[in-house]
């Protein structure tokens, strides 16, 4: 077995999705770890490129999903592909953490879910 160390301060059994971010590709989050499997399913390893080779979704910690930009001069479209099922999309916390990314890019957003 693997022992993974969390602090107190997590529940450990929680419902509530309590966190979304869109990471880019090769972030250490994935990157920084040979076994991958304690955030993201062995059966999502091809479609997201093994956590490295493509931005990905994290919900909860967990990979999630793909995401892509398309810049213009004003507006930052951001497409995002989710690799579970859509009910399970916090879409209020998604659409809040791309307008974060986009505000912080200076530009306008638009949230796509493919």
């Amino acid at each position: 077995g693997q022992a993974y160390w969390f602090g107190s301060d997590i529940p450990s059994k929680s419902k509530k999705i309590k966190s979304v971010m869109v990471l880019p590709s090769y972030d250490e989050y994935t990157v920084g770890y040979r076994d991958r499997s304690h955030v993201i399913a062995p059966t999502l390893m091809k479609q997201t490129g093994n956590g490295i080779f493509k931005p990905t979704l994290l919900i909860d910690g967990h990979v999630s999903g793909t995401w892509k930009r398309v810049e213009s001069k004003n507006k930052i479209q951001i497409e995002i592909t989710p690799l579970i099922a859509e009910h399970k999309i916090p879409k209020r916390l998604l659409k809040e953490t791309t307008k974060a990314f986009a505000n912080f890019n200076g530009k306008e957003h638009e949230l796509i879910i493919v």
